[in-house]
């Protein structure tokens, strides 16, 4: 997603984990505001006793299901890059595969922004509809296979074509 915005000013997280995103952009990007959103408060203190995620006022960890706080961000905040990976043990997080949860989140990007989206491929029925759900809502999509995993990284923009010629997602 970087590709696409090199320089955010505001992201939003979306299934904390380890927190390895997080630190990615706080270090890298040190004018950056981080919104991270993980629904286990037990996740966001693990990432902080043993994955050295700093506290920091610049990262700003909300304790919610995602789409709670998605839905509840309307007009609220805007943000350059949003990345989903909102994974339990065995599937995505309720409510983060809908159209109404993918809408807002098209809502809540900047039109210059981009957002990264972890779809599970092995979870066939499940990631065609959301990738029919994503093609709805952005004007144009780019599918990336992650080779050697089942795991699909989707990119969608708002308001500009990624590639559509070189999309990799026409047989899902």
């Amino acid at each position: 997603a970087l590709l696409f915005c090199d320089t955010p000013k505001n992201a939003l997280i979306i299934g904390l984990g380890g927190g390895s995103m997080a630190k990615f952009l706080y270090q890298h990007f040190p004018s950056c505001r981080i919104d991270a959103v993980e629904s286990r408060e037990s996740v966001a203190q693990l990432a902080h006793a043993y994955f050295g995620l700093p506290e920091d006022p610049r990262l700003q960890i909300y304790i919610s299901e995602a789409n709670q706080f998605v839905m509840g961000n309307q007009g609220q905040a805007l943000y350059d890059l949003i990345l989903i990976d909102a994974y339990d043990g065995s599937a995505m997080a309720d409510g983060c595969h809908s159209l109404e949860f993918i809408t807002k989140i098209q809502g809540s990007l900047r039109p210059s922004g981009c957002m990264a989206i972890n779809l599970w491929g092995s979870h066939t029925e499940q990631c065609k509809k959301s990738i029919q759900r994503l093609r709805k809502v952005f004007r144009s999509i780019q599918i990336l296979p992650v080779k050697g995993y089942g795991n699909l990284i989707a990119l969608a923009r708002p308001g500009t074509e990624i590639n559509p010629q070189s999309d990799h997602s026409r047989s899902y």
